[in-house]
């Protein structure tokens, strides 16, 4: 447990350099904030779940030729649509540095139906699914962020995944 909890804290000189790195911040905080000005979509609609099914489809091929068995995960969030009076600003701040096209909502929206192909993709094709999103979503002090989990997190995960495969191995 203290190996996790070790890698998951930033080493000092990281957080010196994260700390002085004016220009990185700058960028950061300047494309997040016009991003937000923008208008922003509340879903990827049915394109984005097509591309989405598509590449999950291509992941399944590629880990079968190689021999694997997959198995899926949902994604989890720190915050749901009904805790999201609560998000921090620099949550949502950051999400905008990495997608300029979807507004919060259009993030929680994508994830959703994400989880619900997941699901019914490893139905359809009799892979396991751990539903991640039913044990950590929302619990927002389990996450450093919107998506990125702290140590207790990490050890929820992965015990729901051995439970889960422990389970699927006894049937």
């Amino acid at each position: 447990m203290h190996a996790v909890g070790a890698a998951d804290r930033p080493k000092p000189i990281h957080l010196l350099i994260e700390q002085t790195t004016a220009f990185k911040h700058l960028k950061s905080i300047a494309t997040s904030r016009l991003v937000k000005g923008r208008v922003l979509r509340d879903t990827l609609g049915p394109e984005g779940e097509r591309e989405f099914e598509r590449v999950l489809h291509e992941f399944l091929a590629e880990a079968r030729g190689l021999g694997a068995r997959p198995v899926l995960c949902t994604f989890a969030t720190s915050h749901v649509r009904a805790s999201l009076a609560k998000l921090p600003a620099e949550y949502e701040l950051n999400l905008l540095r990495f997608n300029m096209d979807l507004s919060l909502l259009g993030w929680l929206d994508s994830i959703e139906r994400y989880n619900r192909i997941l699901e019914r993709v490893a139905r359809e094709e009799n892979i396991l699914c751990v539903d991640l999103a039913s044990v950590l979503a929302g619990r927002s002090e389990l996450f450093r962020d919107f998506w990125h989990l702290k140590a207790p997190g990490h050890e929820i995960a992965a015990r729901s995944i051995a439970d889960r495969l422990l389970e699927d191995s006894e049937r």
